[in-house]
């Protein structure tokens, strides 16, 4: 019931962002677009986030780098995802998914 709730909010809030995007572009107030966009995608990441059940892959390379399908890069000082309990992403807070 809560989720059901969250998520109607969750839609109605992009909407309004959705218009009122739209007006700024009419009016071409770029400082309003910017910063409606940056919310919009916050409130659809974690909109993502909480209803989804995704994973973040991590592929390490040939240097011990990992690789996130997030889009980042991390490395440890010693061992590995495992070894150093990572179980979520620290970029975007999924569940972390080692591939080879």
């Amino acid at each position: 019931m809560i989720n059901d709730n969250l998520k109607k909010n969750i839609d109605q809030s992009v909407e309004i962002l959705r218009r009122y995007h739209s007006n700024a572009v009419e009016r071409n107030n770029v400082n309003a677009k910017t910063d409606i966009e940056t919310v919009m995608t916050t409130v659809q990441d974690l909109s993502r986030l909480v209803f989804e059940d995704k994973k973040c892959t991590w592929k390490i390379n040939d240097d011990g780098i990992y690789s996130t399908s997030c889009g980042r890069v991390f490395t440890f000082i010693e061992a590995g995802v495992k070894e150093n309990d990572f179980v979520f992403c620290c970029y975007c807070g999924c569940e972390i998914e080692e591939c080879e």
